[in-house]
């Protein structure tokens, strides 16, 4: 019998995120995307240099550009009883810094809003196997079928805590829902 946990979580996110195989779509994929059906130039909102594993983000980063971290915040219980399901709570940030944006506030500002858009595009759900959505592409290599749900259940515009610049650190609240094995499975 297998379990999971907090950490098969955050290891299907970012996966889910950064997974180009098969009909998968990365998020700078889905960014790319997103830009062309928009008229966005790369500029005005570039890629994600790096997602990062769960640390606290920001001056720290060692990109000079936007980044993307996921934050284990907390597990729920059982969501019925002997079901063996249970739901984490994941945030994911963005590190938007205004210098990536020619210092002009109005357009990071706008970029971070974007992020957070093609966040919420991937999490719904599509209809075939291994498609953008498809809860977190079904687990990835430490999951491999056990993830039942991926929610953005809401999302906020933060600024860089202590910081002096315009610097934007748009956030979500994900849920993420596992499944255990049963017994003799």
């Amino acid at each position: 019998m297998s379990y999971y946990g907090g950490n098969d979580a955050v290891n299907a996110l970012l996966e889910f995120l950064e997974d180009t195989t098969g009909n998968r779509t990365s998020y700078n994929d889905e960014l790319t995307l997103y830009r062309s059906t928009r008229s966005i130039s790369s500029e005005a909102l570039p890629n994600v240099q790096a997602f990062l594993g769960p640390r606290l983000i920001g001056s720290e980063a060692s990109t000079q550009g936007v980044v993307c971290s996921v934050e284990y915040i907390s597990e729920g219980e059982e969501d019925v009883i002997n079901g063996r399901s249970i739901t984490y709570e994941i945030d994911l940030a963005f590190y938007v810094p205004v210098y990536s944006f020619g210092g002009n506030p109005d357009v990071a500002f706008r970029a971070s809003l974007h992020y957070l858009t093609v966040l919420r595009g991937m999490a719904w759900r599509k209809t075939y196997m291994d498609a953008p959505g498809y809860t977190l592409n079904n687990g990835g290599t430490t999951a491999t079928g056990r993830v039942l749900a991926f929610v953005v259940r809401g999302a906020e515009m933060g600024a860089e805590p202590g910081s002096n610049e315009d610097n934007y650190m748009p956030a979500a609240r994900l849920s993420v829902t596992l499944s255990g094995d049963y017994p003799g499975v």
